[in-house]
């Protein structure tokens, strides 16, 4: 029975003996069954999703059969002869998803046990059960579907009865004596259908709506009996009928007794089960459940008064307030430290009565406001907030001290600083208003001090009166006709502003506005934007001008435009699941992934629109498919539905509502009783909650503001925004009106960053992917000083970054190689620690004190948060962000460790969203905002979030509850990306640190974990062994390539990544990975980028060993016994198979000839054997020595018919072995030298499909393609196959690397006269010694090696080449290649050299270095490094000196050779220096100045005597050289297309060659009275020479160079003649000799000369700088930063560090 109160009556059919038979404990019964056999009710109660039993004859004697999964229980019928009870469950349609028949019928015995599903399928609201005892048939009938079916109680022949338009919402159903009858719910009818006659209902009365159950009396229907009917079991409580027969049951508080089952005896200490939760109590008469909090407290909550029972054994009987509480007058218990808070919390008010409080003294660590009588944090005082409360500002008083503002800042009223360039810009930035009073006037003295104006000053020209004021203005512009001040915005503006017109004449010559004619000047603040942002729907200018007036919009090729015509969207909007336009156009008519719509939405148009319940059934059309108005519209289900709050008719049924605040629980009937502690944003930090409200309250470290929500840090530090600005790191002052620093500048390209704060100051750490470096800095002074790299080799693309701040350890992201990597601070002990199943991780945050790591992964259709363990486990998905609402790219994430909840931005959708650290409680804070429209990464500090956002360039602040109070503290230039705020609260330090005691016993890397525990690990290399805390290294390595990466695995734990990942743009296509075991190194060929580089074990550094005159190397192998390495090489008409050294050196051709598409290398090291795959015509797998000779076919595809695309060779010494891979016909195959045949290891098929293998031990390891994995297989026979990884694919290559398997010995590694460049093995014992190209075997020794004499050297962008100068051309065509090649040139733009020393050298200014290296490849030195610029060089071959010129310093420098003793010779009176060339036996310098008086200069080699040898008719002299033989100086002039000449002294001036033979000359050489140069575009880029004789004989040495061609120089001893006494024992000098024509002047670096004139005397010297300048013919000469003197001596300027050696 239905009423405020539930109780179970019955009466007589007569209408006498009313009575009630259960009258308490009944909270919303909807099914009820008599058990006539057994006497007793059985009854379905919705309301504690239970079903229970009682005796009729005693219904005391009451006993709960069911509880839990029982949510909408409604029907239940009895079977007693059978045992059998049954019930429904019904569905109801809360998503908008069509119903898909989730009701249910449930049986179980009439005892309660043996529950089961009976019918599971095509049910929504099954209800009215019934049975036909006779057929043995189960009836029911479904109002949502209308339909009336049956089924054998077997669970068998289920059928429909009834159907459709007969019946209208059936309810009530019964069955007797072949009819049908039940009762229609809306309409208030009663029917009944004959089963002979089932289309021909017959309506038997019609009531008022609404009818429900409906039963049949028959004295006949219940004529059946069993033991319990004559009481011969003699049950004392309940006789229950089962399958198996009746069984005595008792109620329940009592138990059988022990003598006789059928008795029942009182159970000792009974108490009723409660069906709340544990922090509820259950009410004893009509079971609702309250809040424990509420008992005793002196109201009458359950409506029964049992919470207020202080009767014997009542809930109060014996109530007390725990110790730490406080007991009111009423009985109320409250906590002690609300007492005297101000706040009644006691219904009585005697928590705050005068007895009670009389304000005590605050404790020393506080301030007691005067008037509100507060305790707040010392620090809180004078810091300019006002915390004492309204009305309160003691704690600001008088004698506050403020920090002084900058100069170039504004001064608050409230005593907070802003920039100046923030007043008067239309933003309140003091908070107070003081930044936007008198505009007027601050604009005008602001302009005319100088001061930088913010833009909206721009549009106070008209306040000016001062002519002169006005025409100094920037932005205004003065009207004569009139006398008044105009904006630079009111020229050519279509208005004549001034009488005259003069504002709007010549305005087609005008640049309109002061911006590009691509642009458009907002009218207020004169920002220049792109034009077609004009009227694009999106408000980009400050003062908004750029949408005024717009009617429709002009889209640019990137955007879309919505279907108004007046806003413009990006086009990767479109279809995002998000809706962008005002009209929603933008998601209309999508394909792809249907909208998510949270219960109770309801999902239309093809999965499109998702509405809310209110849109429903409310007689307007908001789905164009009509669904939100179709269905059961107009049907009254509501009054079927007990919802807890409100109901609403749906198209698919009634929907149960919630009011605001409170949320639908999944049963889709009940809401949640949120109390306001458990609602979003009740309090800023903890909650406590009273009976009537709450009390919010602050952690340790917090305090809270008189607003009585905010909780406010109590550190005294001031809080920091650090982000960067890709080129810099600033800072913001959150406490000092957002003043804003620079923390560092000149950065490449900084992405993430993070800080440690300690005891000791605070670190920043950022990352440069440019630099692909990790850097740190101590904050000293608001600037970053001590910069160190801590992470400098094996990254890729780290754009998170985070510290753990308690076991000191640094993560951080690799997006490029999907992984996240973990070192100590210092960069030390680095290791990979989450990889695999990741895509594109991106943000990174940790929460040490809980031991927990999360970071973001935008991975294609599955962005999500993730979670493990900062030791890397427990790996968990936290949120699927791709299934929230347009969501897709979660950039950036933080923690708010206060409410220990995560944060994250997500770009895709433009919003900001939180979660618990479970992923539980999802909040959207805030979207589609203007200042949210590209954000990047996210960061909080109290009760708000700091972001960046791209597309605005700001930093931007809002609440993190709410996304209220929203604002850009700052605009950048540049696009920001990563912030921070750098405070201790950021920190916190609340937990023990388990690493802190001997780094947690660990070895190495000591890493937190979950609840308050830790995990030893091991860096790269090694494992831990068997005390799980001490590192053994472990150098047993499975290494692969795939595309784009190198990886190693641990053999013994192939999942782990043992070394740090390689890729790109380290790597792209990795051929071959090969190892040298005795250096550490891992070698392989890159067959994209033509390049040979090596890595240590650990991954670093990264070394090019060949990277020039390799095209496409497809095999690659080493020699590790000779420490040699082979690879092959392809160009159009030639194939190569080449062989160097470890180094890269002396790279030579070794086979030549008989080479088709040569793909694969292996060698044997021992017999000195090399093997190739062939792949060119007829497939073959081929032998030869490591000499090149002896070519063998091993096995062709001629006569081995699966040989098709050979592949992967690898030679296997112990069993004698060559194993491949053949890729066309899935098989792996060796050829046994032993038995000198081919042998079948592994035939393939669909399942397995081999890609590259290698041999190790017993066991050949191969990847294979089918599953993307690698398996391990018997060598012998390819049986007993293992999986060692899956999950990867496309190998490229594999290798084990194991140091004990690169044994033995050949003839090169036992040979006691090593070969200066090559030892090639052709067996055990013979060798062979090769010599690189330029060099010829010594005949009187075969082990030495000779340079051929004569090498012309040109440099160009790829490198240096060398060609014979005395055999230049040949009868086949240009002379061989004559130089070795040497890789890792860079951009090699100046050249020159040593002859005797046989030293080439050359500068990059690119790089600012200067190099040198012997001529075979060998001994390479960098000489000068970081140099501003270069642009000539110079070598002194007889003192052994190198010169060269700096055109950004504008000197001239020079050094030893060696690199040491670096000093600038000349730094007055130059302009920009060029070309340079030094005559060592006249003791001359000769050098190009170009510029704005071009001339060419002499002085001796110290500088001294400077003479002007040319200074007419010169454009851009490029180069300089010297003929030593006949005393000339030539040069070229590239701009007047001229090589010309003098003498040494100036004189005889003579044009050599000019723009007939001459079009883009950039350098010259002489040898042997020839003369040489190289034309950048003469012959598509040529070298061209011409004897001095006869210049009309001019030949083209080599053409088609490009014009990258630089320099040339002809490397031969006849070049460098001449002598001088710095030559002799570098002229007695201790230190440098310089030969100044006539005699030897010494010098000493950083010391005097004694007074030998060669000595050096007072090394210790002293560094100090000044601001002195010295000044010739009244200019100031540039050498005067910085000085240096040695003590007991005079000064020296110094130039750019370096002293300088002239007067």
């Amino acid at each position: 029975m239905r009423s405020d109160v539930f109780v179970i009556e019955r009466q007589s059919l007569d209408g006498t003996k009313k009575e009630s038979v259960v009258t308490s404990a009944l909270l919303n019964v909807e099914g009820l069954a008599v058990d006539w056999m057994g006497r007793n009710i059985y009854w379905t109660d919705e309301g504690v999703s239970s079903i229970f039993v009682c005796s009729m004859k005693n219904p005391e004697k009451r006993k709960m059969l069911l509880h839990g999964n029982l949510t909408n229980a409604r029907a239940i019928v009895l079977n007693p002869a059978e045992g059998y009870m049954y019930w429904t469950v019904w569905q109801f349609t809360i998503s908008g998803v069509p119903p898909g028949g989730d009701g249910l019928i449930e049986r179980a015995w009439m005892d309660g046990t043996h529950r089961e599903p009976f019918v599971t399928s095509g049910l929504q609201w099954p209800n009215g059960l019934t049975i036909d005892f006779n057929e043995r048939y189960l009836y029911w009938c479904d109002g949502f579907h209308n339909r009336i079916e049956r089924i054998g109680l077997d669970g068998n022949n289920r059928e429909i009865m009834l159907r459709g338009d007969v019946l209208n919402h059936p309810y009530g159903l019964a069955f007797h004596k072949g009819f049908i009858y039940w009762s229609e719910f809306q309409n208030g009818t009663i029917k009944r259908v004959s089963l002979d006659k089932r289309y021909s209902p017959v309506e038997l009365r019609v009531e008022n709506p609404y009818i429900f159950d409906l039963k049949v009396f028959s004295n006949t229907s219940q004529s059946d009996s069993n033991a319990c009917t004559d009481n011969s079991l003699m049950c004392d409580d309940l006789c229950l009928s089962t399958p198996e027969g009746p069984l005595c049951a008792c109620a329940t508080g009592f138990e059988p007794s022990y003598v006789k089952k059928n008795l029942c005896t009182p159970i000792t200490n009974f108490t009723q089960p409660s069906l709340c939760s544990e922090t509820q109590f259950q009410c004893k008469k009509n079971l609702r459940c309250i809040d424990e909090r509420y008992l005793c407290d002196g109201d009458n909550d359950c409506l029964d008064n049992s919470d207020e029972d202080k009767s014997p054994g009542g809930v109060c009987e014996a109530a007390q307030c725990h110790e730490d509480m406080f007991q009111c007058g009423n009985n109320q218990c409250i906590d002690a430290y609300w007492v005297c808070d101000g706040d009644r919390d006691c219904e009585d008010g005697s928590d705050e009565s005068p007895e009670e409080c009389s304000h005590p003294h605050c404790p020393p660590d506080k301030f007691r406001c005067r008037v509100s009588g507060r305790c707040i944090a010392q620090a809180w005082v004078c810091d300019i907030d006002e915390d004492c409360g309204p009305g309160d500002t003691s704690d600001e008083h008088s004698a506050c001290k403020y920090q002084e503002c900058g100069l170039e800042d504004f001064k608050c009223a409230n005593q907070k600083c802003v920039p100046m360039f923030y007043v008067c810009d239309g933003d309140d930035d003091c908070r107070d208003g003081s930044d936007e009073k008198f505009c007027d006037t601050f604009c005008a003295n602001a302009t005319a001090t100088g001061l930088a104006t913010p833009p909206f000053c721009n549009n106070l020209c008209p306040n000016i009166k001062d002519k002169t004021l006005c025409q100094e203005t920037q932005g205004c512009i003065y009207c004569n006709a009139n006398d008044t001040c105009l904006a630079i915005f009111q020229l050519c503006d279509g208005t004549q502003d001034c009488p005259d017109g003069s504002d709007e004449a010549n305005c087609a010559d005008r640049i309109l506005q002061g911006c590009g004619p691509d642009e458009y000047m907002c009218i207020r603040t004169r920002e220049c934007i792109p034009q077609n942002l004009k009227c694009d729907g999106s408000e980009d200018c400050l003062d908004k001008s750029d949408e005024i007036g717009c009617d429709t919009v002009e889209c640019s090729r990137s955007e879309w435009k919505c279907a108004s015509g007046n806003e413009c969207i990006p086009d990767m909007w479109k279809c995002d699941q998000q809706n962008d336009c005002t009209d929603k156009s933008d998601e209309k008519d999508c394909p792809g992934v249907p909208l998510v719509c949270p219960v109770p939405g309801h999902l239309c148009d093809n999965g499109s629109v998702c509405l809310q319940p209110v849109e429903l059934c409310d007689g307007h059309r908001h789905c164009e498919d009509g669904s939100d108005e179709g269905g059961r519209c107009g049907a009254h289900d509501c009054e079927l539905m007990d919802c807890h709050e409100d109901c609403k008719q749906g198209p698919g049924g009634p929907i149960c509502v919630c009011p605001e605040g409170q949320t639908l629980l999944p049963d889709g009937r009940m809401c949640s009783h949120l109390h306001p502690c458990e609602r979003w944003g009740t309090c800023s930090q903890l909650c406590t909650p009273t009976k009537h409200g709450h009390k919010c309250s602050c952690l340790d470290g917090y305090g809270l503001e008189p607003d009585g929500f905010t909780c406010k840090s109590t550190d005294a530090a001031i809080p920091y925004l650090i982000f960067s600005n890709r080129h810099e790191l600033r800072s913001i002052n959150l406490k000092n009106g957002m003043e804003v620093k620079a923390l560092i500048s000149s950065l490449k390209n900084t992405i993430a960053l993070d800080f440690f704060h300690s005891d000791d100051g605070d670190v920043i750490f950022w990352t440069d992917v440019l630099d692909d470096k990790i850097y740190r800095g101590t904050m000293l002074a608001g600037a970053l000083s001590n910069i160190e790299v801590v992470v400098q080799t094996g990254l890729a693309t780290a754009e998170g970054l985070a510290v753990d701040w308690i076991g000191e350890n640094l993560y951080w992201v690799e997006s490029n190689l999907n992984q996240i990597e973990v070192a100590k601070l210092n960069g030390s002990y680095r290791r990979t620690l989450v990889t695999s199943r990741m895509e594109s991780p991106r943000s990174i945050s940790l929460d040490p004190r809980d031991g927990i790591m999360f970071w973001t992964d935008w991975e294609k259709s599955k962005a999500r948060i993730e979670s493990c363990s900062m030791s890397g486990e427990g790996r968990r998905v936290v949120i699927m962000v791709s299934e929230l609402p347009g969501g897709g790219w979660p950039n950036g994430l933080t923690l708010d460790y206060a409410l220990r909840r995560i944060f994250w931005i997500d770009a895709k959708s433009d919003s900001i969203h939180t979660s618990k650290y479970d992923g539980s409680d999802h909040r959207e804070i805030l979207r589609e905002h203007r200042l949210l429209s590209h954000p990047f990464a996210i960061s909080l500090f109290e009760n708000f979030l700091y972001w960046t956002d791209w597309r605005t360039n700001c930093v931007i602040r809002a609440n993190k509850f709410n996304g209220s109070d929203i604002y850009d503290i700052q605009r950048t230039i540049t696009q920001p990306f990563d912030i921070k705020v750098l405070h201790p609260s950021r920190q916190p330090r609340d937990t023990e640190n388990p690493c802190k005691n001997n780094n947690g016993g660990c070895s190495h890397l000591c890493l937190l974990s979950f609840n308050g525990t830790h995990q030893c690990n091991c860096p790269h290399i090694m494992s831990l062994g068997a005390d799980n805390k001490t590192c053994i290294r472990n150098e047993k390595v499975l290494l692969f390539s795939r595309p784009h990466e190198i990886r190693g695995v641990d053999l013994d734990k192939p999942l782990l990544d043992i070394i740090p990942r390689i890729s790109l743009p380290k790597v792209r296509h990795a051929t071959q990975v090969e190892f040298d075991a005795e250096s550490k190194m891992i070698y392989w060929a890159d067959r994209t980028m033509n390049e040979v580089k090596r890595a240590s074990l650990s991954g670093v550094p990264i070394e090019t060993v060949i990277d020039t005159a390799l095209d496409s190397p497809k095999g690659f192998a080493v020699d590790w016994l000779s420490k040699n390495l082979f690879i092959t090489t392809e160009t159009r008409n030639l194939k190569q198979i080449k062989v160097a050294s470890l180094n890269g050196e002396f790279l030579m051709p070794v086979i030549s000839k008989g080479l088709s598409d040569p793909v694969s290398l292996a060698v044997d090291p021992s017999q000195g054997k090399i093997f190739w795959a062939d792949v060119g015509g007829n497939h073959t797998v081929n032998m030869a020595t490591m000499t090149g000779e002896d070519i063998t076919v091993l096995s062709s595809q001629a006569q081995n018919e699966r040989l098709s695309d050979p592949q992967s060779l690898m030679y296997d010494p112990p069993s004698q072995r060559l194993y491949w891979v053949n890729a066309g016909s899935n098989s792996i195959q060796y050829y046994d030298f032993v038995r000198e045949s081919v042998q079948d290891l592994l035939i393939g098929g669909n399942n397995t499909m081999p890609e590259a293998l290698t041999v190790y031990l017993d066991h050949v390891f191969y990847g294979n393609a089918a599953d993307s994995s690698i398996y391990k297989v018997n060598k012998d026979n390819g049986e007993d196959p293992e999986v060692i990884h899956s999950g990867l694919g496309n190998f490229y290559s594999l290798k084990i690397y194991d140091g004990s398997i690169q044994d033995g010995s050949n003839a090169c590694s036992q040979d006691s006269r090593p070969c200066a460049h090559l030892c090639l093995p052709k067996n055990r014992v013979e060798r062979e010694c090769r010599c690189a190209v330029g060099f010829k075997v010594d005949e009187r020794d075969p082990t030495q090696c000779i340079g051929v004499e004569g090498i012309l050297i040109y440099s160009k962008n790829i490198g240096l080449r060398g060609l014979d100068v005395n055999n230049p051309v040949t009868e086949m065509g240009t002379s061989p290649e004559l130089l070795t090649p040497i890789s890792d040139i860079g951009m090699a733009t100046h050249l020159d050299f040593h002859a005797l020393q046989d030293l080439l050298v050359w500068a990059d200014d690119d790089q600012g270095t200067i190099t040198s290296i012997h001529r075979s490849g060998t001994s390479r030195h960098v000489i000068v490094e970081d140099a501003e610029a270069i642009q000539g060089i110079a070598v002194d071959w007889v003192a052994n000196n190198l010169y060269w010129t700096n055109p950004q310093l504008n000197v001239i420098e020079m050094c030893r050779l060696n690199g040491s003793d670096h000093f600038v010779i000349i730094a007055n009176d130059l302009e920009k220096p060029g070309a340079i060339a030094v005559h060592p036996g006249r003791g001359y310098v000769f050098w190009a100045d170009t510029g704005d008086k071009v001339k060419i200069e002499r002085a001796n080699l110290d500088g001294s005597n400077r003479t002007v040898l040319v200074n007419t008719s010169l454009q851009f002299p490029a180069d300089l050289v010297v003929d030593y033989e006949e005393s000339h100086l030539y040069w070229v002039d590239q701009r007047a297309k001229t090589i010309e000449r003098v003498d040494l002294d100036g004189s005889n001036r003579k044009l050599i060659l000019d723009s007939d033979t001459l079009e883009v000359p950039v350098a010259t050489f002489i040898f042997d009275r020839n003369i040489y140069w190289a034309d950048m575009v003469y012959g598509g880029g040529s070298i061209r020479s011409a004897p001095l004789k006869n210049l009309n004989r001019l030949l083209t040495l080599r053409d088609s160079l490009g014009d990258t061609v630089k320099d040339l120089i002809v490397m031969s001893l006849d070049v460098q003649k001449g002598i001088n006494p710095c030559a002799n024992d570098n002229g007695g000098c201790a230190e440098i000799c310089l030969f100044i024509g006539e005699r030897v002047k010494c010098q000493c670096y950083h010391a005097r000369i004694d007074e030998d004139g060669k000595s050096c005397k007072g090394k210790t010297c002293l560094m100090f700088g000044e601001i002195k300048f010295y000044f010739i013919d009244s200019a100031p000469i540039p050498c005067s930063v910085l000085s240096w003197g040695c003590l007991g001596d005079g000064r020296r300027p110094i130039v750019g560090g370096r002293p300088c050696l002239g007067p």
